[in-house]
């Protein structure tokens, strides 16, 4: 009896009955009875269809007598078998489906079999955005007013064939174009924005790309004004009284530093990297002034790239592991503080920089030490205060969200911009916000502060040559 195929909607007592003896084989035999759950799938089976089937089955002959009693969502019985979960059990994806009364059942975890996209494909984290609200078809996603998160709704008329199950979307574009059009009410940017790419890489979490022309044309400068620095460096000889053609010297530094990286130099070298490089340790021994603004500019780079990476190859490695995500969402307590103190502090050290400048003659600098840049301490100031408008502005954008009022300076920011409409603006202070980081990422190695870089180098150089010394003279 069970074997036979059973006709749907006859009566309500018929379906409680066929849902309660679903429910309980499942219970005892694990979900695996043939005729129920397909162990391969939904797919018709040996003994008929299988119960989800039975009801929300539909083909072109059966169209409108399963539609029309009830109204119950039909899926195309010759296109599912195509459709990317058409191996699975129903019930991975709807738990509930086995239970009486059904209709608004709760959705199952995409995550519990996915993981999430990481910047490169998606652009940001999207952690307040459910998985289906991209990639279902035919419906449209919606904003959960209490939570702020994005969910979804089935957009689909009355008696149609359901295509939600295809999940095929025609473009990467088509799927952002959901929410990133002009007049969304989800508080998303009206601009499709590239990725975070290599540039950005110091301050956020980013990853290699090399894709969008700001990029390109900053990288591209930066190479030339560094191979510039380079051809300076050649100009003198490698050791006192021996000159040599300059690609000699480019080979005897590389010999020098493929020798270094597998000798007992690389203690000496990375010791001088960390204390000298970034923490400054010489510069804080002579002058704590200049040392304590130099670690105010240049710390909170060394601890936001460290920030960031750490989140990104955790993301790849770990995504099933909690804290993973805690590093890349920005709504998160931890994550709003401390870039927003980090911020504060670059800030601060530009200010104090430019006042000890100010308030000092020319003569007073020491020989031979850098001086003050004022283009390139104006544009990094123009970055960091262009980024904080950003953050004030996505937080008004998304409903102020908790977590964010722990993002002090952007927080604050977002309160000027209650009830104001920020969607079609976003994408603009955005794209300022980049150029300005490849005008700095391009002036760099013209600039004073490029001594952030050759300082480091140099240090770690001199910490390998005088711990080879220290060895020969033994």
């Amino acid at each position: 009896m069970l074997t036979r195929r059973i006709r749907p909607h006859r009566s309500g007592k018929r379906c409680l009955i066929i849902l309660a003896t679903v429910t309980l084989l499942c219970q005892l035999e694990g979900a695996r009875a043939e005729w129920l759950i397909d162990p391969e799938g939904f797919h018709v089976s040996a003994h008929g269809r299988t119960p989800c089937l039975e009801c929300h089955g539909a083909s072109k002959g059966e169209e409108k007598r399963s539609a029309s009693p009830y109204g119950i969502p039909l899926i195309d019985l010759s296109a599912y078998p195509s459709s990317p979960h058409s191996k699975l059990s129903c019930l991975v994806c709807h738990p509930d489906s086995v239970q009486y009364g059904h209709a608004d059942q709760r959705q199952g975890d995409c995550l519990a079999c996915h993981v999430r996209h990481d910047e490169k494909v998606i652009h940001d984290a999207h952690l307040n955005v459910s998985c289906q609200a991209c990639h279902l078809r035919g419906v449209i996603p919606v904003k959960n007013a209490d939570s702020g998160r994005v969910l979804w709704r089935i957009d689909r008329e009355p008696h149609s064939v359901s295509r939600i199950h295809q999940m095929v979307l025609g473009s990467e574009e088509d799927a952002c174009r959901r929410c990133h059009v002009k007049g969304n009410s989800l508080g998303a940017v009206a601009m499709v924005l590239p990725a975070k790419s290599v540039i950005c890489m110091p301050c956020h979490p980013a990853t290699l790309s090399v894709g969008d022309t700001t990029t390109i044309l900053a990288l591209f400068l930066f190479l030339v004004g560094f191979v510039g620095v380079g051809s300076v460096w050649l100009s003198g000889s490698l050791e006192a009284g021996i000159e040599r053609r300059e690609q000699n010297k480019v080979l005897g530094i590389t010999r020098s530093i493929l020798g270094a990286l597998f000798s007992l130099r690389l203690f000496s070298i990375t010791k001088a990297l960390i204390m000298d490089g970034v923490f400054h340790r010489r510069l804080f021994r002579q002058a704590k002034a200049r040392w304590a603004i130099h670690a105010l500019i240049f710390l909170p780079f060394v601890f936001r790239f460290v920030w960031g990476q750490v989140g990104l190859v955790a993301s790849l490695c770990r995504p099933d592991y909690p804290g993973t995500w805690i590093l890349l969402d920005k709504n998160h307590p931890a994550t709003a503080f401390f870039f927003d103190l980090t911020g504060t502090m670059i800030m601060v050290g530009i200010v104090c920089a430019v006042v000890r400048r100010a308030r000092r003659s020319s003569e007073e600098i020491l020989a031979g030490l850098p001086r003050p840049d004022w283009a390139a301490n104006g544009l990094l100031a123009g970055v960091v205060l262009v980024g904080f408008l950003l953050e004030g502005m996505r937080i008004a954008m998304t409903g102020s969200p908790l977590g964010t009022e722990f993002a002090f300076v952007g927080y604050g920011l977002s309160r000027l911009f209650s009830g104001v409409d920020l969607t079609d603006l976003y994408g603009y202070v955005w794209y300022a916000h980049a150029i300005l980081t490849g005008f700095f990422v391009a002036y760099l190695p013209f600039s004073g502060m490029i001594h952030m870089i050759t300082v480091p180098l140099g240090l770690a150089l001199n910490a390998g040559s005088e711990h080879r010394d220290s060895r020969l003279r033994e």
